[in-house]
């Protein structure tokens, strides 16, 4: 193997360990993340249900660095082609050929969507 070949071996490894060492932080970062977010969220639920069991309106709360607003908010399901098959049976009850044009419309639109291409390293661990 000429030299090239091994400074290059060496430079992969080295890159390959980094990668695993930075994904075993990152894990052990995100399980931290999740335990933070499950304790928030649960923290925030008596919140809301202090001032809903109180039928009051949601005050806006001044502390140290701000403010907090307790506000509620819409959030829409994503849009899967299940639901989209779903609504157009529904919408196209009263056509002919209903299944047909269901079918057309679902795969036109999946015709119609972009995408873009990620590189992606996969880890996978072994059973122990």
């Amino acid at each position: 193997m000429n030299e090239q070949a091994k400074s290059y071996d060496g430079t992969i490894q080295n890159s390959i360990k980094t990668w695993v060492a930075l994904d075993n932080q990152y894990k052990k970062l995100y399980s931290q993340i999740s335990l933070l977010r499950e304790e928030k969220n649960n923290i925030e639920e008596q919140i809301f249900n202090y001032y809903d069991s109180k039928n009051a309106n949601y005050p806006l709360i001044n502390i140290s660095d701000g403010k907090l607003s307790l506000t509620q908010m819409k959030q829409y399901n994503m849009l899967s082609f299940k639901f989209l098959e779903d609504c157009f049976k529904e919408f196209f009850t009263d056509y002919e050929n209903c299944k047909s044009i269901e079918n057309e419309l679902i795969e036109f639109i999946k015709s119609k969507r972009t995408f873009k291409t990620n590189n992606l390293i996969k880890r996978t661990y072994k059973i122990s």
